[in-house]
């Protein structure tokens, strides 16, 4: 099962986000992609990225790339077949460039094949089912200074900001009759090359259950006292769904949406997210 949701932040006038999904055999997709808020008409350039993301995924799922190449060899296809792609369209309308600094999110699964490829800002979700127990792995990318977009003057990005670090926190989700407990663990650091993108690839195993994509929006929640809620807090809200039919990510966006308006809570942020529900 699949689904995907983009929403209009309360302290925006234009979504800068966007998120599609879709399947096709035994593949099953999530892109998500956040405009650049100090670029004019980056909504526009996050809806280009996710739709030539999506046509280069099913073309290389069609050429059996998916299941042949290591995802260090996948990346580089698909980063420089959307590189080209969006620069053909963005010299047909024409579109300014930096109306596609926008960062990209991609999960592919196929089969028992998870593949993660991330460029710019955003947060990884993973849910792993044990018995009554529920482990939720979180992964916050962030940077120390300059986002980087898949589409971007690299070499004058390294010289002016060189490195990017990316966050990892880990919760764990206890449940029993009254509640759910969440624990957070320690958070560690990590420096990788600034013009890399963030790559991960796993095999999946009978306890996976999800693997959840969302724009940094997720991060500008607020409380009735203008706090900022604890990631880990809101992370629960994404990720709880009540039934898992068509629809399943919009229902339970919407659902949150009414639950923290009744807490007289906000979101200045756009938000995009995405989930991939493994049937095993």
């Amino acid at each position: 099962m699949v689904d995907s949701y983009y929403g209009i932040g309360e302290g925006h006038l234009v979504c800068q986000d966007y998120a599609l999904h879709g399947s096709l055999d035994d593949m099953e997709y999530v892109i998500i992609s956040d405009g650049c808020s100090g670029a004019e008409h980056s909504e526009v350039g996050a809806q280009i990225l996710c739709h030539a993301a999506k046509y280069h995924i099913i073309s290389c799922y069609q050429n059996d790339l998916l299941k042949q190449c290591s995802s260090e060899f996948l990346v580089k296809v698909l980063g420089n077949a959307i590189l080209k792609r969006v620069d053909e369209i963005r010299k047909i309308y024409p579109i300014n460039k930096t109306a596609l600094e926008a960062t990209l999110l991609i999960a592919i699964r196929i089969g028992l094949k998870l593949y993660l490829f991330i460029w710019g800002d955003g947060i990884i979700i993973e849910n792993i089912q044990i018995n009554e127990s529920r482990i939720i792995k979180v992964i916050n990318i962030d940077y120390e200074n300059k986002p980087f977009y898949l589409v971007s003057d690299k070499n004058q990005y390294m010289k002016k900001w060189g490195m990017r670090y990316y966050k990892e926190q880990n919760l764990w989700g206890i449940k029993n009759k009254n509640s759910d407990i969440i624990i957070k663990d320690k958070e560690m650091s990590y420096l990788l090359p600034f013009y890399e993108p963030y790559i991960y690839e796993k095999d999946l195993k009978e306890n996976d259950n999800s693997i959840t994509l969302c724009s940094d929006g997720i991060l500008s929640f607020k409380d009735e006292n203008k706090n900022l809620v604890d990631l880990l807090t809101i992370v629960n809200e994404f990720i709880t769904f009540k039934t898992i039919v068509n629809g399943f990510v919009k229902k339970r966006m919407f659902f949150m949406r009414r639950k923290i308006k009744n807490k007289n809570w906000s979101y200045y942020d756009d938000i995009s997210t995405g989930t991939i529900i493994y049937e095993l």
